[in-house]
């Protein structure tokens, strides 16, 4: 498992991509920051923003079982707001 992402981009010569596989190029473990599907999700999140990467992958026993992105974060603090400032109060958690 791995991830590519702009910051490994970066790192090749543009040059270079023709002829480079992503494999090559990807960022693996124990470089490549991951989290686990029991993982709390307070603290998924914060390790997501403290990587500066786009996402992080859910691994678990070596096999991919889903990605955590700041996009998917971000779609769900708009939700949550929108959600609390039309009812007047906050919403409970799911």
């Amino acid at each position: 498992v791995g991830i590519l992402g702009v910051r490994e981009l970066r790192r090749l010569r543009r040059g270079a991509w023709p002829t480079t596989n992503v494999a090559a190029a990807m960022a693996r473990p124990p470089r490549m920051v991951t989290l686990t599907s029991t993982d709390r999700l307070l603290e998924a999140v914060e390790r997501l923003y403290r990587t500066r990467l786009d996402g992080v992958p859910v691994v678990d026993a070596g096999q991919l079982v889903g990605v955590l992105t700041r996009r998917s974060v971000g779609v769900l603090v708009r939700e949550r707001s929108a959600s609390a400032l039309s009812t007047g109060g906050g919403s409970e958690p799911r």
